[in-house]
Formats: C-alpha cells, structure tokens, sequence
C-alpha cells in the first residue's frame, strides 16, 4: 500500500518553470473571463430591472407611467 506522507523523499510531480508560467496564465485568463461573465450578469440584471429614467419619464411620476 503506497501511502504518501511528509517524510517520503520523493516529490511527486515536478513542473518546470514553463509549465508554472502557463498555469498561471491560464488561471489569470480564467478569472478574467469569469469576472466578465458576473459584471455582464449584474450589468443585465439591473438593467432590466431598473431602468433609466431619461427624459420622457420625468414627466411621469410613478412606475405605470401615468402622467400626474
């Protein structure tokens, strides 16, 4: 039964400088592209669910556009 510990002088897998490099960049590129993803859902969201008041609805006092 193989049972790794920290008194086994073997060090497993060892990466090289170059594959580091790539995972790092690969995981900045990850985390990028999800926080592009969350910012285009919140942008979304709370577009449609507050819209802009522009011009044409300050004559309107409440949210069913009725006009007072």
């Amino acid at each position: 039964m193989l049972v790794m510990d920290d008194n086994n002088n073997e060090n497993g897998i060892v990466l090289t400088d170059e594959q580091k490099r790539r995972r790092r960049a690969r995981s900045i590129a990850i985390a990028l592209a999800l926080g592009a993803l969350v910012l285009l859902f919140y942008v979304v969201h709370h577009r449609q669910a507050w819209p802009r008041r522009d011009a044409a609805a300050a004559v309107t006092d409440d949210r069913y556009g009725r006009q007072t």
